[in-house]
Protein backbone atom coordinates (compact mmCIF):
# COMPACT_ATOMS: atom_id res chain seq x y z
CA UNK A 1 0.00 0.00 0.00
CA UNK A 2 1.46 3.33 -1.05
CA UNK A 3 1.43 6.07 1.54
CA UNK A 4 -0.14 9.40 0.70
CA UNK A 5 2.46 12.12 0.33
CA UNK A 6 2.18 15.55 1.93
CA UNK A 7 1.62 16.96 -1.57
CA UNK A 8 -1.26 14.49 -2.14
CA UNK A 9 -2.87 15.54 1.12
CA UNK A 10 -2.46 19.24 0.36
CA UNK A 11 -3.96 18.76 -3.10
CA UNK A 12 -6.95 16.85 -1.68
CA UNK A 13 -7.51 19.56 0.93
CA UNK A 14 -7.33 22.23 -1.80
CA UNK A 15 -9.78 20.37 -4.06
CA UNK A 16 -12.18 19.96 -1.12
CA UNK A 17 -11.80 23.69 -0.29
CA UNK A 18 -10.54 22.82 3.20
CA UNK A 19 -8.09 25.05 5.01
CA UNK A 20 -6.23 22.44 7.08
CA UNK A 21 -3.07 22.88 9.08
CA UNK A 22 -0.12 20.52 8.62
CA UNK A 23 -1.08 18.79 11.86
CA UNK A 24 -4.64 18.25 10.66
CA UNK A 25 -3.40 16.83 7.36
CA UNK A 26 -1.16 14.37 9.19
CA UNK A 27 -4.06 13.37 11.44
CA UNK A 28 -6.27 12.67 8.41
CA UNK A 29 -3.62 10.67 6.53
CA UNK A 30 -4.41 7.40 8.32
CA UNK A 31 -8.14 7.69 7.74
CA UNK A 32 -7.67 8.49 4.05
CA UNK A 33 -5.25 5.58 3.61
CA UNK A 34 -7.79 3.20 5.20
CA UNK A 35 -10.48 4.44 2.81
CA UNK A 36 -8.19 3.95 -0.19
CA UNK A 37 -7.27 0.45 0.98
CA UNK A 38 -10.96 -0.44 1.22
CA UNK A 39 -11.55 0.88 -2.30
CA UNK A 40 -8.63 -1.26 -3.54
CA UNK A 41 -10.32 -4.32 -2.01
CA UNK A 42 -13.60 -3.43 -3.73
CA UNK A 43 -11.83 -3.09 -7.07
CA UNK A 44 -10.87 -6.77 -6.80
CA UNK A 45 -14.46 -7.99 -6.59
CA UNK A 46 -16.03 -9.77 -9.55
CA UNK A 47 -19.08 -7.69 -10.43
CA UNK A 48 -19.93 -9.33 -13.75
CA UNK A 49 -23.67 -9.80 -13.98
CA UNK A 50 -24.43 -7.39 -11.13
CA UNK A 51 -26.87 -4.63 -12.03
CA UNK A 52 -25.64 -1.12 -11.23
CA UNK A 53 -27.58 0.59 -8.45
CA UNK A 54 -28.44 4.22 -7.95
CA UNK A 55 -28.83 3.53 -4.21
CA UNK A 56 -27.46 0.70 -2.07
CA UNK A 57 -30.81 -0.21 -0.52
CA UNK A 58 -34.23 -1.04 -1.87
CA UNK A 59 -36.48 1.98 -2.06
CA UNK A 60 -38.86 1.39 0.82
CA UNK A 61 -40.43 4.84 0.63
CA UNK A 62 -43.09 4.25 -1.94
CA UNK A 63 -45.42 7.02 -2.99
CA UNK A 64 -48.72 6.70 -1.23
CA UNK A 65 -51.96 7.43 -3.07
CA UNK A 66 -53.16 11.00 -2.75
CA UNK A 67 -56.49 10.33 -1.05
CA UNK A 68 -58.36 13.25 0.51
CA UNK A 69 -58.97 12.78 4.22
CA UNK A 70 -60.83 14.68 6.86
CA UNK A 71 -58.64 17.44 8.28
CA UNK A 72 -58.27 18.11 11.97
CA UNK A 73 -60.42 20.88 13.34
CA UNK A 74 -58.44 24.02 14.27
CA UNK A 75 -59.65 23.77 17.86
CA UNK A 76 -58.25 20.23 18.17
CA UNK A 77 -54.92 21.28 16.68
CA UNK A 78 -54.57 24.24 19.05
CA UNK A 79 -55.83 22.39 22.13
CA UNK A 80 -52.33 21.56 23.39
CA UNK A 81 -50.60 24.73 22.25
CA UNK A 82 -48.82 26.58 25.06
CA UNK A 83 -49.96 29.95 23.64
CA UNK A 84 -52.52 30.99 21.02
CA UNK A 85 -53.07 34.34 19.33
CA UNK A 86 -55.84 35.02 16.80
CA UNK A 87 -56.44 31.32 16.21
CA UNK A 88 -52.75 30.52 15.56
CA UNK A 89 -49.78 29.20 17.49
CA UNK A 90 -48.06 32.03 19.33
CA UNK A 91 -44.30 31.64 19.38
CA UNK A 92 -41.53 33.83 20.75
CA UNK A 93 -39.90 36.23 18.29
CA UNK A 94 -36.86 34.86 16.47
CA UNK A 95 -35.48 38.15 15.13
CA UNK A 96 -34.30 41.04 17.28
CA UNK A 97 -36.79 43.87 17.59
CA UNK A 98 -39.72 41.82 16.36
CA UNK A 99 -42.86 41.27 18.40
Amino acid sequence: MASLSKQDLEKLAHLAALDLSSEELVALRGDLEQILEYVRKLEGLDTRGVEPLSHPTVNLLRDRPDIPRKLLEPEAVLANAPAIAEGMFKVPPVLDGEE
